[in-house]
């Protein structure tokens, strides 16, 4: 086939790497012209923006509890005390560990990251000193070192950060503790030190899956 050739006219997109290698040659650099158009390109802030009025909107995405009783009516007492109960988790000072952010707040700061970041990384903390014990982390995805690959005692790999064992299941995320461009931490040293395991199932990491290992 033509498109098999490597002369000058058929040379480009010779090399097929898997999807980690790719991304991991380019990601940072990616990720930083990224982030410098969306503070200064006026088009793609404007992108930005829309993503928050028209995904998001004004109220934010709210909940309507179904739950019913046996009969199948709605169980209207239960569905009032869950909307009420999430309407105070989703307030800010309880939503997020920071206090900084409303349940509202948490969407758009997702919806954006996603858009901007090509990724977004939220961490689940339970036992939290709150009225639910329970609260969200928010981390930009620099915590996860795509840098981090390593084959451990136990036959799990770390690829990208991310752990995972032998059916290629996410078994946890190893992050690091500050984030790597932020000049004013110091320096932790210590290969365990750098990095927090912590398990997969209280990280929620949203991507879009483009293709298969």
């Amino acid at each position: 086939y033509n498109a098999g050739k490597t002369d000058r006219l058929g040379d480009w997109g010779t090399f097929s790497l898997s999807a980690d290698a790719e991304i991991r040659q380019s990601l940072r650099v990616m990720r930083a012209k990224s982030r410098h158009l969306a503070a200064n390109n006026d088009y793609f802030k404007h992108f930005l923006r829309l993503l928050k009025i028209h995904v998001i909107g004004a109220q934010g995405i709210r909940l309507q509890n179904k739950a019913k009783l046996r009969d199948g009516s709605s169980d209207r007492t239960a569905n009032m005390l869950i909307e009420q109960g999430w309407k105070r988790q989703s307030k800010r000072g309880v939503f997020d560990v920071t206090g900084k952010l409303s349940g509202r707040d948490a969407q758009k700061l997702w919806i954006e990251s996603l858009a901007k970041d090509g990724e977004c990384l939220v961490r689940l903390v339970f036992n939290f000193p709150n009225e639910f014990g329970f609260a969200v982390q928010f981390l930009e995805p620099d915590h996860l070192d795509e840098a981090l690959n390593k084959k451990l005692a136990n036959g799990n790999l770390i690829r990208m950060g991310v752990e995972y064992d032998r059916w290629d299941r996410p078994v946890a995320y190893w992050l690091l503790r500050s984030h790597p461009g932020d000049s004013s931490m110091p320096q932790l040293g210590g290969w365990f030190n750098q990095y927090q395991r912590i398990p997969a199932e209280e990280i929620i990491h949203e991507y879009t899956v483009e293709r298969s290992r």
